[in-house]
């Protein structure tokens, strides 16, 4: 049963968010502050002090997988699921406010790449991103989809798999997007085969590949630019 001194110290941290904003708060103090919603009746201070000190950050201790956040003491599968939707959650909001669904804006190519850079930049796996867009640059849904998730090898393109999602789409065109863990953003000739290889195959559908990009840290490079699908 939850003691009456940490009811009144969960009271307090929402009372001091609503006074001063999260900007008031430290690492642990956010993460405290989240973890009270999903442990209501215990007091979570200590875990999320062992949280900031094993990942390092909020975003790290977001970004963690189940396995590694339930090593830490305190936290089980409600828990990390618990983080995961937070993160998953900010994700999508992100997404829609970067990236609203209509109209498409002027500047929707640069939008798109600030989206991918927000979704892939600081992410700890080589991930493969499709984006499925109408004849006016708008994004259908499911938006952006994960094709790929691949944690030991290079990420290579999947021409029939590609394809093979696109018959399930009404699209007119899409862009491709994965990320490289080694920083480096510049594409293998095995990438350029293959773009080659998917626009190909896109035309016989009649859609178009517009592009292909690689994002690296905060760098983003477009396939396109180097040879022409």
């Amino acid at each position: 049963m939850e003691q009456p001194s940490s009811i009144g110290h969960r009271r307090r941290l929402r009372e001091r968010l609503q006074r001063c904003g999260i900007e008031s708060f430290a690492p642990h103090e956010v993460v405290e502050l989240l973890l009270t919603y999903a442990i209501p009746r215990r007091d979570v201070k200590g875990t999320a002090k062992l949280l900031i000190g094993r990942f390092g950050s909020l975003c790290g201790a977001l970004e963690a997988s189940e396995f590694s956040l339930r090593k830490v003491f305190g936290v089980g599968t409600g828990v990390a699921d618990f983080l995961h939707l937070i993160r998953d959650t900010a994700k999508l909001y992100l997404q829609q406010r970067i990236y609203p669904p209509k109209p498409a804006p002027a500047n929707w190519r640069e939008s798109l790449r600030e989206l991918w850079r927000t979704r892939l930049g600081g992410e700890r796996k080589e991930c493969l991103e499709i984006a499925y867009l109408d004849s006016q640059m708008n994004l259908l849904p499911p938006g952006v989809e994960r094709l790929v998730v691949d944690e030991k090898m290079q990420l290579t393109f999947l021409p029939r798999q590609i394809v093979a999602r696109v018959l399930n789409r009404h699209c007119a065109a899409i862009i491709l997007c994965c990320n490289r863990l080694d920083g480096n953003e510049l594409p293998s000739e095995h990438d350029e085969r293959a773009g080659r290889a998917i626009a190909h195959a896109l035309q016989l559908l009649d859609v178009r590949m517009l592009d292909i990009w690689i994002v690296a840290g905060d760098k983003i490079f477009s396939l396109n630019d180097q040879c022409s699908f």
